[in-house]
């Protein structure tokens, strides 16, 4: 004779209940909040935690009200076994998508690495197509992460694109200098060229302005990189200020923290750069003095 529904109930909610919760919790974990992404996290832990103190106590009282003893505990056991076998299932399919990842970021990487190399190669022989041959090539990074990487030294961000290329040193006993300025010029010109938008353009020549700062020929580079800026500025129909401004404020988010920048960084750059006028007062006490 077949057993009454009520008596199955139990079985059914101890089953099906945590495999059910397990999927809720693993949907809200990998939602995305750009705003604050710890939300999910916290997310998932409260729902996690009411899900089980709600489903406890619906299985709790469905077999004291069946008394179907076996069969509740039997279906709560076959139930979290269920729901590991869920969550293993959503780790390995996680896994396989991270490196699937890691692969197309390695790929990516050493793809831009061969093209920056080229490059450079044609910088350093002031090849101007040759520049333009290897930019034209199609990557994933954007301009500014490009001349991150040229630009950066070994603890800022996208170094490790070039790090340890035969062709990529430095040319000086300076930790802080890379690559040449006039090499990171000339490539620079060549980015500004392309079909761009201005914040993009803009934001690398920031990244640019970051580099040249570093030096000990910052001053004397700074000309070639306003005549870049205000290129930039005329194709755009914008009119050319000093000290330059973003034309167009904003987010300027690019991979591994890279670009960024704001009004106040540019100038505060810029008057860094610029050497401070000495003051006519102090040039007269010290003639006597040398005399």
């Amino acid at each position: 004779m077949e057993r009454p529904l009520y008596t199955r109930v139990g079985f059914w909610v101890g089953l099906l209940g945590p495999a059910l919760l397990t999927v809720l919790v693993l949907i809200e974990f990998n939602k995305s909040h750009a705003a604050a992404p710890n939300v999910a996290g916290y997310g998932a832990l409260f729902l996690g935690f009411l899900g089980v103190v709600v489903l406890g106590i619906v299985w709790l009282w469905v077999m004291l009200q069946s008394r179907a003893w076996l069969a509740s505990i039997t279906g709560a056991v076959l139930g979290v076994v269920l729901a590991l076998v869920v969550f293993m299932a959503h780790d390995y399919i996680e896994s396989q998508a991270r490196d699937r990842a890691r692969a197309q970021e390695r790929a990516e990487v050493s793809f831009e690495r061969q093209r920056l190399l080229l490059a450079l190669d044609a910088a350093r022989r002031n090849d101007t197509a040759g520049i333009r041959s290897a930019l034209a090539m199609e990557t994933s990074f954007q301009p500014t992460e490009s001349m991150c990487a040229l630009a950066a030294t070994h603890d800022q961000p996208l170094y490790s694109v070039l790090k340890g290329a035969p062709e990529f040193v430095h040319v000086s006993d300076d930790a802080r200098m890379g690559v040449e300025s006039e090499s990171l010029l000339r490539i620079a010109a060549e980015m500004i060229n392309d079909d761009g938008t201005v914040q993009a353009k803009q934001s690398m020549l920031f990244v640019l302005l970051g580099a040249l700062a570093a030096r000990s020929d910052d001053a004397e580079a700074l000309p070639a990189w306003r005549s870049l800026w205000e290129r930039v500025e005329h194709q755009a129909g914008i009119t050319s200020t000093w000290p330059p401004v973003f034309a167009e404020p904003g987010p300027r988010s690019y991979r591994s923290y890279c670009g960024g920048g704001n009004d106040a960084a540019l100038k505060r750059t810029i008057q860094y750069m610029v050497p401070a006028p000495v003051d006519a007062a102090e040039d007269e006490a010290a003639a006597p003095a040398a005399q």
